[in-house]
């Protein structure tokens, strides 16, 4: 993949599970979904040769659909999964918060293997193989939701997610270690463009903290 990119996993489990996405360059993926079908995104990627690896609590087989996005994109709104059984699927819908945010489908069938699929409107597919993802940019901030259309009856799970686009070298936030704690404890925050000198106010809920070290 490309330096500077926003990478995304959606994947499925075969019998419930809990599940972690990692890769051979160290980017940090970020869960959106964590259920029976998930959906997870690494921002700021690491250029060169990548492979992903999906580690699962309990053994099971691996289907999962991959796609890489230009530039910075950080989440914005993520629906519930919708189910049901027909030859149309639908997400609930969203509310974008800006213009131009990319808007992801994603979803699996628990009926056949790689049927035949079509889009819902103004969305492209980037892969099928039991979960698939779509993909469009919505010009104009406002409710929007998934849809696919499949060529039988077959039981659906579908959501939609949005991310709004980031400016090139934007700060990220990718991570905080620990998630919870008592007043006083060391803070790690992880992420990139920070710049080499503190630039910037740390606060937790309105509270100003004191950093001890700053990197990029």
């Amino acid at each position: 993949n490309g330096a500077g990119n926003t990478l995304v996993l959606a994947g499925r489990f075969g019998v419930p599970a809990t599940w972690a996405v990692s890769d051979s360059q160290g980017n940090n993926w970020i869960p959106v979904s964590n259920g029976p079908v998930g959906l997870w995104y690494a921002i700021n990627s690491k250029p060169g040769a990548n492979t992903i690896t999906v580690t699962y609590s309990a053994a099971q087989p691996l289907q999962a659909v991959c796609a890489e996005y230009s530039g910075l994109y950080l989440l914005d709104q993520v629906s519930q999964i919708a189910r049901g059984e027909s030859t149309a699927a639908t997400s609930p819908s969203v509310t974008t918060a800006s213009a131009n945010e990319l808007i992801l489908g994603f979803g699996t069938n628990d009926t056949t293997n790689s049927p035949a699929l079509t889009t819902g409107t103004g969305f492209s597919l980037r892969g099928n193989a039991n979960i698939f993802l779509e993909d469009m940019v919505q010009t104009t901030a406002g409710s929007t939701n998934s849809t696919m259309n499949y060529g039988a009856v077959v039981d659906w799970n579908q959501g939609v997610a949005a991310f709004r686009p980031m400016p090139a070298g934007s700060p990220v936030i990718t991570g905080i270690s620990p998630t919870f704690g008592s007043v006083g404890i060391p803070v790690t925050i992880m992420g990139t463009n920070f710049g080499s000198s503190q630039s910037a106010n740390v606060t937790f809920n309105g509270t100003a903290a004191t950093p001890t070290s700053w990197s990029s």
